[in-house]
């Protein structure tokens, strides 16, 4: 058999693995849909296949990647309660409970027990003339694909050859039973069997995760950071990131930050929540003086003060020079000029006589 898994990127379908590259925002902002064809040459033909159960392992070896993300840690702790790595959402017993939480609850919902698989008759692959505008060869059917985007969990054709998830749907259920878990309490996050029966965490673009500060917070260094991070992931979650290499040079990062090409977010100990600042009013960066800098500045200085000075010592020298030169040839001639004017008178008082 020829098998075949696609991702559907907003209808799209990426069937080559080079050219499949997101970001768990790509995922959680978009529609990513994960399709496993058992045997491509003969879909179209009634033969019995086994495509929901490959789709589902495929699908939990992903799932694993991705709650990584969120900080989740498969290894626990000698009495068997979840492992706190201190990193994304699992910063405390509380949460790393909560990631546990969700991910059981999206093993069961998403990929686990029979009763979680979509077979209602009106979703099932029709074989004949129902094959996506997309691409033939590598989408199964538009109904599987309306079902898996749909419904939360895997839906498939009634012979099990082509079965779809949407990772999308998934990764939103999952945050929305983390969140769950965390209140305790009834709320308005609900993951219903449809999608037009669910309220996504996610759907709330107001809501974010937040580690409430304490009285600790001024000395309790592991909850800043981990505060920082939680910040640093709703950012990232909300605008993206990129990464600039550039900031490894001191000088660029330095420009950078002056002229406004990136700005500092600080917390504000009085709510807890981060707000984005410039860099010189953070309190956490400040500007002090290179003091070898500043030396070798004044010897420069100095060196070439020195020399100017020695220049202009020079011209004032021979300016001296040159004014004695003119009062000694200005004296030469007035001596000069005085005695043909002498001669001149006597000449013409002789005349006179």
């Amino acid at each position: 058999k020829t098998t075949h898994y696609s991702v559907l990127v907003n209808g799209m379908c990426q069937s080559d693995s080079s050219s499949i590259n997101m970001t768990l925002k790509d995922i959680l902002m978009g529609n990513v849909v994960l399709q496993y064809i058992t045997d491509i040459s003969n879909i179209s033909q009634n033969k019995n296949g086994d495509a929901t159960k490959i789709l589902s392992n495929q699908t939990a070896y992903l799932l694993k990647s991705l709650v990584g993300i969120f900080g989740y840690d498969f290894t626990e702790n000698e009495d068997g309660t979840p492992t706190v790595t201190g990193s994304g959402l699992n910063v405390d017993d509380n949460s790393a409970n909560a990631l546990k939480y969700a991910y059981d609850m999206i093993t069961v919902k998403f990929l686990g027990t029979k009763d979680a698989i979509s077979t209602k008759d009106d979703y099932f692959f029709t074989p004949v003339g129902n094959f996506s505008n997309f691409d033939k060869m590598n989408f199964a059917s538009d109904k599987l694909y309306e079902s898996a985007n749909n419904y939360n969990r895997i839906s498939k054709e009634k012979d099990d050859q082509a079965a779809m998830v949407s990772l999308s749907n998934m990764m939103r259920a999952f945050l929305t039973y983390y969140q769950n878990y965390i209140d305790k309490e009834v709320n308005d996050y609900v993951v219903g069997r449809a999608v037009n029966e669910s309220y996504f965490v996610t759907d709330n673009r107001n809501f974010g995760y937040v580690v409430e500060p304490s009285e600790k917070v001024e000395t309790d260094v592991p909850t800043i950071m981990a505060d920082f991070y939680d910040q640093l992931y709703n950012n990232i979650l909300e605008h993206g990131w990129r990464e600039d290499s550039s900031v490894q040079d001191p000088q660029y990062l330095e420009n950078a930050l002056k002229n406004g090409v990136y700005t500092m977010s600080s917390l504000n100990r009085d709510d807890g929540y981060y707000y984005q600042t410039r860099y010189n009013e953070t309190g956490y960066i400040v500007e002090v003086p290179d003091s070898d800098a500043i030396a070798r500045a004044e010897a420069e200085f100095s060196a070439m003060k020195a020399e100017i000075t020695f220049k202009e010592n020079k011209i004032d020298v021979q300016t001296k020079k040159l004014d004695t030169e003119i009062a000694a040839l200005t004296t030469e001639y007035d001596s000069v000029k005085n005695m043909i004017s002498q001669t001149i008178q006597k000449t013409f008082q002789m005349f006179q006589q």
